[in-house]
């Protein structure tokens, strides 16, 4: 978990959870009291937060799941891509994670393949595959994941 302070306030958080073994990692809860929204500080979490996950497991798919659009606009900056719910983990304990979220019970009710949340997710397999040229293979990868599914 980190945050960020002023003084002994805190005002920004977010968490990394991992699981499956080290297959994934999630950087979840990114949170900034209203009276210091708009300065940057959400970017800067979610950046150390991601930086964080890459560096203490470098091989682990990084999941995010969220209903705003601004967290959206983050991910996408740092290499997330909108994935369906069912191209993320299997694991129970994950899935835990979203019990106290208003939601839940549309996950629930659909078997952990639709909510109104957006699953997006890095992967540094394709992102290194991007670094090689192959950004064209990785994209038609995932349009097929997502069109592929009715």
């Amino acid at each position: 978990a980190g945050g960020a302070r002023d003084g002994d306030q805190l005002v920004g958080f977010s968490y990394i959870e991992c699981g499956g073994h080290g297959d994934f990692a999630a950087t979840s809860g990114l949170i900034v009291d209203p009276e210091y929204r708009l300065l940057g500080l959400a970017s800067r979490i979610k950046e150390k937060t991601f930086q964080l996950a890459r560096e203490r497991f470098p091989y682990a798919k990084i999941f995010s799941i969220t209903t705003s659009p601004a967290v959206m606009k983050m991910n996408l900056r740092l290499g997330y891509v909108p994935v369906t719910l069912s191209d993320l983990t299997k694991d129970d304990e994950f899935w835990h994670g979203c019990e106290g979220c208003c939601n839940y019970d549309v996950l629930c009710r659909n078997d952990r393949r639709i909510c109104l949340c957006t699953g997006m997710m890095y992967d540094p397999r394709a992102a290194e595959g991007n670094k090689k040229g192959n950004s064209q293979k990785v994209k038609r990868t995932f349009l097929g994941k997502v069109f592929k599914r009715n």
